[in-house]
């Protein structure tokens, strides 16, 4: 507090309250300009995303209130139990005027922003919509076992202030989605393969094995093998179809047609969704197709990812499922949900729409990146009311990007994988994106400053994680 004040010393009262006296009334500034100054450490008092319910509030200024601000006291009155400082708020009659101006202008620059002002009843309405038990068991996995009922629902309330806006834009819905007809996932046809190929067939195993799985999706020999090209001579040709090279070669006829069974399926419905549920933060490198990521929880490097970007106000998850949920038993809890066969992060800048399509797990897929782009374009364009023309920009989202924690692995940041940024072309403003936040130790209360395996800080992971390895050892 003492070195909030010093910085603030010089500056106690704001331009924008200059001349402030006894019966001025004030009221709260926009909460996205609030927002950005408290990352920027110029909010004193600091400000959570619960006081956001205190916006359209008015506060007179009285004898009471005045003396404080003579003294320059930080706080200069109580409000539904919150501290109020002077760099929270701003006088009501500019306010209106600034309204109307903005009202004047608003036929020479289109507003590209999606930020409303927060409804109590619509955040309790995305609340209700969580499944919270299958919730509290991925924060009991996610936290080694210390999740407890009253940090799960403080973190589903910062959650939905968080995503309050991305709710509205996808029609008050957690999730909306399409269907696809697509070519199958590696791990969706390794599946396939080894159910209808490796076990019906296994004296043919050590040849079936020797092709990657995308040369069974294409049918065709890409990726090339010394010794099949060095013993089996001209039968053996890059680009030739490998159903004509495991016919010529294994000369077995059930093979054969099993084999044209499975290429006969290639091509799978699907659904493509794009989310903000907390589930699918979760479980956005958990799956039942055996691919998975450093932000898998409970077992990732950067396993304090998920919630990191469940709470921040920028990430929502785009991602393929068969449309049906399955079984998981992970970590001793069981539950159901879907099972992402592919998954990338999406980033999205409130202020001007434009968007950043992250890295794509497991595998890049840019028929299923495509259909989720034009999904988001369309989306945004019907609710803004503009035209749905975008910009495109392939692997330049980088000075747009500001880490906002480092509880994740920034991949844009990075350079890691491929990224897409879209911008509608009548937007001039430059967007700026602020990936994950922050947040306290599940176990301690104290703040998590880096990546681990579960949503604890460094000593209550390590310790944990101690444990864990004698367990092991003593299993052996």
């Amino acid at each position: 507090m003492e070195e909030e004040s010093e910085i603030n010393l010089e500056s106690y009262i704001p331009d924008r309250l200059c001349g402030i006296e006894i019966g001025d009334v004030l009221t709260f500034r926009p909460l996205l300009e609030i927002h950005r100054d408290n990352k920027s450490r110029l909010i004193a008092l600091s400000w959570n995303t619960q006081m956001d319910e205190l916006y359209g509030k008015e506060i007179v200024i009285n004898d009471s209130i005045m003396l404080n601000i003579d003294r320059k006291i930080p706080c200069i009155c109580q409000m539904d139990g919150w501290s109020i400082s002077l760099s929270m708020l701003e006088f009501k009659d500019k306010k209106e005027e600034q309204k109307e101006k903005k009202e004047t202008m608003a036929d020479d620059k289109i507003n590209f922003s999606i930020v409303r002002d927060i409804d109590k009843k619509i955040i309790d309405e995305m609340i209700s919509k969580v499944d919270y038990k299958r919730l509290k068991k991925l924060m009991l996995i996610g936290s080694d076992g210390n999740a407890s009922d009253e940090q799960t629902h403080s973190f589903l309330q910062e959650w939905a202030h968080a995503k309050y806006d991305f709710y509205l834009l996808l029609g008050r819905n957690l999730l909306i989605e399409t269907d696809m007809e697509a070519e199958m996932s590696r791990d969706e046809m390794r599946n396939l393969v080894e159910e209808k190929l490796f076990k019906k067939f296994p004296h043919h195993y050590a040849i079936l094995s020797r092709f990657d799985m995308i040369e069974f999706i294409e049918n065709k020999i890409t990726r090339g093998n010394i010794e099949l090209s060095t013993y089996c001579g001209d039968m053996y040709k890059l680009n030739k179809k490998l159903s004509k090279f495991i016919s010529e070669y294994c000369q077995d006829k059930d093979l054969n047609d099993s084999l044209a069974n499975v290429l006969g399926n290639r091509k799978i419905i699907s659904k493509v969704a794009i989310s903000i549920d907390p589930y699918d933060y979760m479980t956005m490198s958990l799956n039942n197709h055996r691919w998975s990521s450093c932000q898998k929880i409970g077992e990732g490097e950067w396993a304090t990812a998920p919630l990191s970007l469940m709470i921040d106000s920028t990430t929502m998850i785009g991602f393929k499922y068969s449309g049906e949920d399955v079984k998981y038993k992970y970590h001793n809890y069981e539950f159901m949900g879907n099972s992402k066969t592919w998954r990338e992060c999406v980033y999205y800048d409130r202020d001007t729409s434009s968007v950043i399509f992250s890295r794509q797990y497991p595998d890049e897929i840019n028929s299923v990146s495509e259909l989720l782009r034009k999904m988001i374009e369309d989306i945004v364009s019907e609710y803004l009311g503009v035209k749905n023309i975008w910009k495109i920009k392939h692997n330049k989202s980088e000075e747009f990007y500001e880490e906002g924690s480092q509880l994740l692995y920034h991949d844009v940041a990075q350079g890691a994988g491929t990224n897409c940024l879209i911008v509608n072309k009548e937007c001039s403003d430059k967007p700026h994106f602020v990936v994950g936040k922050d947040y306290n130790c599940l176990s301690c209360g104290k703040h998590v400053d880096s990546s681990g395996q579960y949503f604890l800080c460094y000593d209550c992971s390590d310790e944990e994680y101690d444990d864990e390895e004698d367990d092991e050892e003593e299993d052996e």
